[in-house]
């Protein structure tokens, strides 16, 4: 759910041609760099187990979207073969990019991740991961402080996740970490209080939204934003960084909470390969929902964020039958050969979206993702996020968590933003 951009993508001596000696070069535009190293690797056993074919990955800087770095491909005239891209971006590039409709693999993808996807009949892009948000906790630091063993469920509204951080803190360990990233802040962290609106329920959540863009919502007055936000100054109030909140970054959060030092961490199941380099110890660590709200009947404190966070799309406009067709079988080879089921779900750490791939994941923060849909208990993300949304209202709430701005010019920012959206 990190973001890529490619960098001197103009003067990129890898472009995506057809050699002479007929091995079909094809390249990869990765939009998660927290697992690049898993997908380099996944590059050379696919190409090692398909002579015809030369996959290279194209790796790049963080906090700008796959479909901005696609953009400057585009542009010029060298764009990869096969790229990530987040599902409110698919519409805005569906004209260059090749129908999957008639793939193998379409009967096995979730049915609830096709409409995002699909345009006139084509479908173009392949459902990537299931991927979510919510936080991390260290559950042996945990039980320690409270003398027993730690069930997240018991953690129903906001006070009780208050109550836990006191006796955390009282054993003498900082209860939370928060990471200051803008796409961190501006999409995951937001997407708990656009989701909460009306839980699982696309229709009215993407009405709200309309309700932003024609400048009808105000937040200070919305239930789900202030209980949203009275959870997220918990979080700071309690932050192992909060004399200096904006200094902090992921890699000194993963180092924290693998540690030990701190026994929270806002963040998804995608972080785990970072924690796993960490030596992280898997029975010491989970993920749970955010509640925020002191209503322990309200239903969604107590559902895991999940989204269909990353498709896999194939370009036409720019690559030639050859190389699409070896695009299209670097997918299907993912999702149905035992090595590509491997690379996919115990080196890469993917929750895929399909039926056909039963390998159970390895890692402890997918393992929770898998046991909150196995139990019907996700909260869906159903909104299109706009392309920069992430970016400008990352650092709208940067500015709040450095305490740069209150709660009211937080909310104004975020209403004058849906105004212009695009």
């Amino acid at each position: 759910m990190k973001r890529v951009l490619l960098v001197g993508i103009a003067i990129m001596a890898i472009s995506s041609l057809v050699s002479a000696q007929g091995v079909t070069k094809i390249t990869f535009l990765s939009g998660k760099p927290e697992i690049s190293a898993e997908v380099e690797e996944m590059a050379r056993v696919f190409s090692k187990a398909n002579p015809g074919i030369q996959l290279e990955i194209v790796q790049g800087q963080a906090n700008t979207s796959p479909f901005q770095a696609m953009t400057v491909m585009y542009n010029a005239g060298n764009a990869a073969s096969i790229f990530m891209i987040e599902q409110g971006d698919i519409a805005k590039l569906k004209d260059k990019l090749a129908d999957l409709k008639a793939e193998k693999w379409i009967k096995d993808a979730v049915a609830a991740a096709l409409p995002y996807a699909t345009f006139d009949g084509a479908v173009v892009a392949a459902p990537f991961a299931t991927e979510c948000v919510g936080i991390i906790y260290n559950r042996k630091v945990i039980e320690k402080a409270i003398g027993g063993k730690f069930n997240p469920n018991t953690i129903k509204t906001t006070k009780d996740l208050e109550n836990l951080f006191k006796k955390v803190e009282a054993s003498g360990v900082t209860p939370a970490a928060v990471s200051p990233e803008n796409w961190s802040l501006g999409a995951h962290w937001m997407m708990e209080m656009y989701a909460n609106q009306f839980p699982n329920n696309m229709a009215k959540n993407r009405a709200f939204t309309d309700s932003l863009r024609k400048g009808t919502v105000k937040l200070t007055d919305n239930k789900v934003f202030n209980g949203w936000l009275d959870t997220f100054d918990l979080l700071m109030k309690y932050n192992i960084n909060k004399n200096d909140p904006l200094a902090a970054n992921n890699d000194k959060n993963a180092a924290y909470i693998v540690a030990g030092k701190v026994a929270f961490w806002f963040m998804g199941n995608f972080i785990w390969p970072p924690m796993a380099a960490l030596d992280a110890n898997t029975a010491d660590f989970g993920i749970m929902p955010v509640p925020v709200s002191n209503n322990s009947s309200d239903d969604a404190n107590t559902r895991l964020l999940a989204l269909f966070s990353m498709y896999l799309a194939v370009d036409k406009a720019q690559n030639s039958p050859a190389q699409q067709a070896a695009a299209k079988k670097l997918i299907t080879w993912l999702l149905y050969d035992p090595a590509g089921q491997d690379q996919l779900v115990n080196k890469m750490g993917i929750v895929p979206a399909y039926t056909n791939v039963k390998l159970p994941p390895k890692n402890p923060l997918s393992e929770s993702l898998a046991g909150y849909i196995a139990a019907k208990r996700t909260l869906d993300f159903n909104i299109l996020y706009p392309s920069d949304h992430w970016q400008i209202l990352g650092a709208s709430f940067q500015k709040y968590l450095g305490g740069h701005t209150d709660r009211a010019g937080f909310a104004k920012e975020i209403q004058e933003y849906w105004k212009t959206a695009k």
